[in-house]
């Protein structure tokens, strides 16, 4: 199993902006998309204004092909013109899990 970790940092003041359009419609596409959501969270602690969104693959093509067909889909690209403004950083780090404890 692949799990990607997506951390995004907004802007002061403009995260409440970002969820609302995502529960609108992006998550709704990252779902259609990318499937297994492990984790949408917000920070309460530590660096504030962020969310982390935890997505499982079954392996590294099945990413690949699944974030091809996200970034093709036309709402998913008309949704992120939107909102790019707000985020001030993204940051991905992708994680295999170790053959003893896959899920």
């Amino acid at each position: 199993m692949i799990v990607e970790i997506r951390t995004y940092t907004f802007r002061s003041g403009t995260m409440a902006q970002y969820l609302a359009a995502f529960h609108r419609i992006g998550f709704a596409l990252q779902k259609k998309h990318l499937g297994q959501c492990l984790g949408f969270l917000t920070s309460e602690t530590g660096p504030i204004e962020q969310v982390v969104q935890i997505f499982g693959y079954e392996s590294w093509e099945d990413r690949d092909h699944r974030r091809a067909a996200l970034y093709a889909d036309a709402s998913f690209k008309a949704m992120s013109e939107e909102l790019h403004p707000l985020i001030q950083s993204k940051d991905s780090q992708i994680f295999r899990s170790v053959p003893f404890a896959a899920p």
